[in-house]
């Protein structure tokens, strides 16, 4: 087959995701194994044992390519259950001359060839990530996957930007220059001897049925390729899941009825019953921000991969096992007890539980700062930071004005939570009696139009290095407790720092993210 009919073949031939896919067969429990065939023996040590290489004869045609990844996505994994293998196939157009081609991948890789491969002499194979990588196509005996801790270098950069250093590596190990270098990010395929680098065919996800299907021709532009584990020349265990990796293996586990996109009234309940533990008085409807892209319906194995911009969010309907695997940077939760177990399911709302659960029960020790009367109202105004605050890297941070008008009749008590430093600008009407102020947060704040008379405490972070010591039992009352505008667990938390400062708790919350002035009536 000549090299223009071959590449031909393969655009034509496209991803194969729905054909891989839509064969599925029955779930197994376990990961199995796949023996890969072993590397020969090599024969090349000409830096010593560790360093796995040797001349490249100057009959061959010598070509260098590399990639970031492959752009198809494949059903196995290289020597760890917790990613993925991408594959990018290698098209060798016939002729007389042998090849001997170099290639290395920065991520678990699997170089596939097609064509004429018994020209191929030597596929030098450079073990990339932990030596995740594996070659198709090819026996064992054409393929060296060498060991290079020993070499002059574990990597050889082939773009243009540094051809001098490229040639001298070439040139060290190999003896020779290569008649052809190229690199790419993300490859479908490479043609051999001519090093065409090639992108998968497009309409790939204009032919998707549905959005997860879409989404995997997105990030896979090849498509979804399953591979005999056993036909792979590797030193890395091959894995084969049952459930494939990444967007592949949702895709899999709804045509399998194991998963469906959750449903607005299942994200609410949940939501619902998430939420309740944390609501008060302060935030009688506070609720947690956390959604869902599935629930799962039975049990299964999660698809290896979920990371970054592709992670999902699971919930678990009642009744339903825990599910196995990991559901990587996304969320898993359950609808029975209304629980997560991954730090992404609670958002912004994480710390503030966090600090909640170091800090005692206020009524547990003796921390008191101050006693007001039994008829003065505390009334607290939370913020992440004034309004038009300026930031800067310095270590001091400049307070920004925050006016504070409080027409609330009677003794009021003050509580002003910030973690931008601030200026408060404190004017009472008649008939108000400002019976203290306690500034809380990060940086240290000022409070003016106050009294002199009247007590300021200062319990921010910041400040505790110029207020005289406080007994162990009540330094978490004194420490960085965020900031409550939002409500929920850090509402409590500020509540309960200051029944423990106070002897009393907040009658009121208000504030938002920043302000530049609010009324207390």
């Amino acid at each position: 087959m000549n090299r223009n009919v071959l590449i031909a073949a393969l655009v034509a031939a496209g991803p194969l995701l729905l054909v891989g896919i839509a064969i599925l067969g029955p779930m197994s429990s376990v990961i199995p194994t796949g023996r890969a065939v072993p590397p020969s023996p090599s024969p090349f040590a000409a830096f010593g044992s560790n360093c796995e290489i040797a001349p490249v004869s100057k009959e061959h045609v010598f070509v260098a390519a590399s990639a970031y990844q492959g752009d198809t996505l494949t059903n196995v994994q290289l020597g760890d259950e917790d990613s993925e293998t991408t594959m990018v196939r290698i098209a060798v157009a016939s002729g007389s001359k042998p090849i001997t081609v170099l290639l290395q991948a920065s991520r678990p890789m699997i170089w596939n060839f097609e064509g004429a491969v018994e020209r191929v002499a030597r596929a030098i194979i450079f073990p990339g990530n932990r030596n995740r990588v594996a070659v198709a196509g090819l026996p064992a005996a054409q393929v060296d996957l060498v060991k290079l801790e020993g070499c002059p270098a574990q990597a050889i950069t082939l773009n243009k930007d540094n051809e001098k250093r490229r040639d001298e590596l070439l040139t060290a190990m190999f003896g020779r220059l290569a008649d052809r270098a190229a690199t790419g990010h993300s490859l479908n395929s490479i043609a051999l001897p001519e090093l065409q680098m090639a992108s998968a065919p497009k309409g790939g996800a204009e032919r998707a049925v549905g959005s997860t299907e879409r989404e995997l021709y997105t990030y896979f532009p090849g498509g979804f390729r399953t591979v005999d584990a056993k036909s792979l020349v590797s030193r890395a265990e091959v894995l084969t899941p049952e459930t494939y990796p990444d967007i592949a293996g949702l895709i899999q586990l709804e045509r399998a009825g194991a998963i469906r996109p959750a449903e607005r009234h299942e994200i609410d309940r949940f939501v619902e019953g998430f939420s309740n533990p944390f609501r008060s008085r302060l935030s009688p409807n506070y609720q947690m921000r956390v959604g869902f892209s599935y629930v799962i319906l039975r049990d299964l194995m999660l698809p290896a991969g979920l990371n970054g911009a592709h992670s999902k969010n699971f919930l678990v309907l009642s009744g339903v096992p825990a599910p196995r695997g990991r559901v990587g940077h996304g969320c898993l939760a359950y609808m029975d007890g209304f629980k997560a177990e991954d730090r992404s399911c609670y958002g912004d709302a994480w710390d503030g539980i966090e600090r909640l659960k170091k800090l005692p029960d206020a009524n547990s020790v003796q921390c008191r700062l101050l006693t007001p009367a039994a008829d003065v109202s505390v009334e607290a105004v939370s913020m992440y930071e004034p309004k038009g605050a300026k930031h800067s890297f310095a270590s001091t941070r400049e307070p920004s004005p925050v006016d504070v008008k409080v027409s609330k009749p009677g003794a009021v008590l003050l509580v002003l939570n910030t973690y931008e430093p601030a200026i408060w600008r404190v004017v009472a009407n008649e008939g108000t009696q400002i019976a203290g102020v306690i500034l809380t947060g990060y940086y240290a704040s000022k409070v003016e139009g106050v009294s002199p008379a009247t007590p300021v405490i200062q319990a921010d972070f910041a400040s505790r290095q110029n207020r005289p010591p406080v007994d162990a039992a009540c330094a978490p009352f004194h420490e960085y407790l965020g900031t409550s505008f939002r409500g929920g667990p850090a509402a409590l938390a500020i509540d309960r720092q200051v029944s423990a400062l106070t002897g009393k708790s907040v009658d009121r919350l208000r504030g938002d993210y920043s302000l530049g002035s609010v009324e207390i009536q």
